[in-house]
């Protein structure tokens, strides 16, 4: 983590498209490496059919379905960039 100039922090939020899906990263925290990005769909793929198997156990259980929600993931052993 750096720390940048309050007339920057707004230059450090974005959101990256990939996959499907939208990641909204703070670079000011976060390390992000667009080379990996079959490393990215293949958690994306991961996590979606986890989600998938959990709403089909939901309506096996007749509960309510799962919902659509954000899901936070993080890498602990994203190591250090280049």
């Amino acid at each position: 983590q750096f720390k940048i100039g309050p007339e920057h922090e707004s230059l450090m939020q974005v959101e990256l498209k990939e996959h499907g899906c939208r990641f909204q990263l703070d670079f000011a925290k976060v390390y992000w490496n667009s080379r990996l990005q079959g490393e990215h769909g293949r958690l994306v793929k991961q996590i979606v059919e986890d989600a998938a198997r959990k709403c089909s156990n939901d309506h096996q259980n007749q509960t309510s379905p799962t919902s659509i929600r954000e899901c936070i993931v993080a890498d602990a052993m994203a190591g250090v960039g280049p």
